[in-house]
């Protein structure tokens, strides 16, 4: 019998034969030896598509909806699995395939999107819904509750708010709404790229359940909460402020500045730090189980942000906002601090009455007391967004008595010590310096504190401090050194310089990679 000879192919690109190296077995039923592309056979295409191992696209949309999928002449149906707004359809052929979700009634929509299917695979597809969740405060009413009203689509919705009795967060009507669902906590490469995400119960573990990074400091990254795209339009009529979020571009007014890139296009989600920055000038961290970094200056600390990569900057007026309104919206009042918890805010005197970064690890996405002003307050999984220590914040900027603002990093980003690039708002500050906010300007460019004339319990409940001489650079949250009732989601100090540093001063990490070419790859079997 004669020996079998060995045909694999040489370093040299020959087989033992002298062959060109080429795609080696029978492609139809063995292994595939293949170096480089090889475009298979339309028949062996073709025979697995006959066997049912077809292509499959999950349309995820408003549940009751009606989906469709249209590629030339051939249309495929689907039905909603249960109430989830989840369509499937396995795909007969490849090519370009047009998924059109409809509605009638009260939230009537008919949109479509186009998924080029490529391969034989599960595709992941969102369509945009347009709905809007709003409300409007109106301004003369003191009461913090009884002056927000929903509108909208949140009109009958039930308000969340932590539970200080039992210590759980109820969701109301919104745990189910795509800015909770898409708020995620996730380590993320220096690169930007997001590398996995966490346990969002507890950070010490990955999503699947092994060991996380979450308190590595030699990681080469950070752990950031993902924010989602969210439209915003605000006003201010008839005595009423307006804010109202959709998951699209409503119309022309509606906003995404927070998620917005230096070259104009929009993101699908920014990242904003889970801890306040840690670290310091050689290179600012947001890893859980660090003292706060302390006693720099606002150049020392983008310095320290911008030490991580390209994209790593301090946190944003706009990204603030955003977040500012959304608790508003979840919790149906301007007391964040009685909807969602104290905070650290303790009158403390020193660096030592601030906590360590990582005290929430395992207390969920929003956790907070009204018991125990020396304890953190966490929303949407970023801990201490009010308390511990003021939050250096790029994009608005008192000078002289005018707050200016910059919504967007295009041109020459967000500027320290001139106002080249930002808009004049026209709002000044009036009232006692250090007090209770009362009053405020709603435009496009978020809520504009100016008459400082109110009480903890009364309006927002918040503290603002002002200086109408020199320009001043934003600090946001309050800290541990102020008393418990005066910190907040509106909470303002525009009283110091950007060269201003003590040991209540400090900065949190936030990424939004400034150009859409430059975007690096993410995960997004996990979205």
């Amino acid at each position: 019998m004669a020996t079998a000879k060995n045909i694999c192919p040489r370093e040299d690109g020959l087989d033992n034969l002298g062959r060109k190296e080429k795609a080696w077995g029978n492609v139809y039923t063995k292994n595939l030896h293949v170096t480089g592309s090889v475009e298979l056979p339309a028949d062996f295409v073709n025979g697995i598509l006959a066997k049912k191992l077809l292509p499959k696209v999950t349309i995820t949309t408003l549940s009751g909806s009606t989906v469709t999928a249209t590629n030339g002449t051939s249309a495929l149906n689907s039905t909603e699995a249960g109430s989830t707004g989840e369509f499937s359809f396995e795909i007969p052929s490849l090519g370009k395939w047009t998924f059109t979700a409809t509605k009638t009634g009260a939230k009537a929509f008919t949109r479509s999107v186009v998924v080029d299917v490529t391969e034989i695979k599960e595709y992941k597809v969102e369509i945009a819904h347009g709905v809007r969740y709003g409300y409007r405060v109106k301004k003369d009413e003191g009461n913090p509750y009884g002056r927000v009203e929903y509108l909208f689509d949140a009109v009958g919705f039930t308000p969340a708010k932590m539970n200080f009795n039992t210590g759980a967060f109820d969701y109301g009507s919104w745990k189910d709404k795509w800015f909770v669902t898409k708020n995620k906590p996730c380590m993320v490469k220096s690169n930007g790229r997001i590398d996995y995400y966490l346990n969002p119960n507890n950070y010490a573990l990955k999503e699947n359940g092994t060991a996380s990074d979450v308190a590595n400091v030699n990681y080469d990254g950070n752990a950031m909460a993902q924010i989602p795209l969210v439209w915003v339009s605000r006003y201010e009529r008839d005595g009423y402020e307006y804010e109202i979020i959709s998951d699209i571009q409503y119309d022309d007014t509606y906003k995404a500045y927070a998620h917005t890139r230096a070259d104009g296009t929009i993101a699908d989600y920014f990242l904003y730090s889970m801890f306040g920055g840690s670290g310091g000038t050689a290179k600012m961290r947001s890893i859980s189980g660090q003292s706060l970094a302390h006693d720099l200056t606002a150049e020392q600390e983008i310095a320290g942000c911008k030490a991580n990569g390209d994209g790593w900057f301090i946190h944003t007026w706009s990204q603030r906002q955003l977040i500012r309104t959304l608790l508003v919206l979840m919790g149906k009042s301007t007391d964040t601090q009685a909807v969602f918890g104290i905070g650290n805010c303790r009158s403390g005197s020193n660096a030592d009455s601030m906590l360590k970064t990582g005290t929430l690890d395992t207390k969920g996405q929003f956790w907070g007391t009204n018991a125990n002003s020396s304890s953190q307050v966490k929303v949407f999984h970023i801990e201490k967004f009010w308390g511990d220590q003021w939050d250096r914040t790029a994009g608005l900027i008192y000078n002289n008595g005018n707050i200016c603002v910059k919504m967007t990093p295009e041109g020459n980003g967000y500027r320290l010590n001139d106002i080249i690039g930002y808009t004049n708002t026209g709002v000044n500050i009036t009232g006692s310096n250090g007090g209770y906010i009362n009053k405020g300007t709603c435009t496009e460019y978020g809520f504009i504190q100016n008459t400082v004339s109110g009480s903890s319990t009364t309006y927002y409940g918040d503290g603002c401090w002002f200086n109408n001489g020199g320009l001043r650079f934003a600090l946001c949250g309050e800290s541990a050194n102020n008393a418990s009732g005066i910190g907040g989601a509106f909470t303002l100090n525009v009283n110091n310089e950007p060269s201003r540093a003590n040991w209540n001063y400090g900065c949190g990490l936030s990424y939004l990679i400034w150009h859409s070419y430059l975007m690096p790859p993410i995960i997004l079997s996990h979205c």
